[in-house]
Order: structure tokens, then sequence, then C-alpha cells
């Protein structure tokens, strides 16, 4: 089994991580966010990242939980509540989720008895 190369070059326009592969150049934080990760597995090499971020170790973990058929992965911290629960199929915070399905369900049985 071959493992995948990486090195520390500059950082990346989109993430900021300087972690990149040695045969693409490519940033390794947005490989993996964008499912090249697999085509490398697929292809026989291993992952041999160096120091992982939060947000590369909550994409591993999102992977990993879909393999295991999980429904809710802990990823990065919500923008608005703080929560780490996410839906592994939308990615979305479990907690806001269903704050706003209860906020819709308010306004929709509210519009019911005003007509």
């Amino acid at each position: 089994m071959k493992t995948t190369k990486t090195y520390n070059g500059r950082p990346c326009k989109t993430c900021g991580a300087t972690l990149r592969y040695s045969s693409t150049c490519a940033c390794v934080a947005c490989a993996i966010k964008k499912g090249l990760e697999k085509h490398y597995k697929s292809m026989g090499k291993i992952f041999t990242g160096v120091e992982l971020t939060q947000q590369q170790i909550s994409i591993l973990n999102r992977d990993e939980a879909k393999e295991k058929g999980k429904r809710y992965y802990h990823g990065m911290s919500c923008k608005h509540c703080g929560n780490t629960m996410k839906y592994v199929t939308t990615r979305s915070c479990v907690s806001c989720t269903i704050d706003r399905a209860k906020n819709a369900q308010k306004r929709k049985v509210s519009k019911q008895k005003t007509t």
C-alpha cells in the first residue's frame, strides 16, 4: 500500500490550512471537504496527515458516522447555539433544526387561528 505524502506549504486561499498533498499541491482540508479523500483511499493510498484541525477532525468523524450508518455526529460547534451534535445527512445542527421546526409549527398554528 502506498502512502499519501503531505507537506506544509503556503496557506490555502479558502480555509487557510498549510497542509498540502505532494502529488497535486491541493490543500488537504479542502480535499477532505470535497470528498477526494475517498478517491485516494480507493486508489489504495493511506492518509498520513500531520496535525489535523478541528474542522478536519469533524469531517473525518462525519465520514466515520456515515460509514457506520449513524444519524448524528459531533462536529464543529454551531455558530448560533454552540452545540456540536449534527445530522450526518445535512450537516446541520440538531438543536437549531428542532428549534426551527418548533417555530415553524407555532407560526402555522397562529396563522390558522387568524383565518
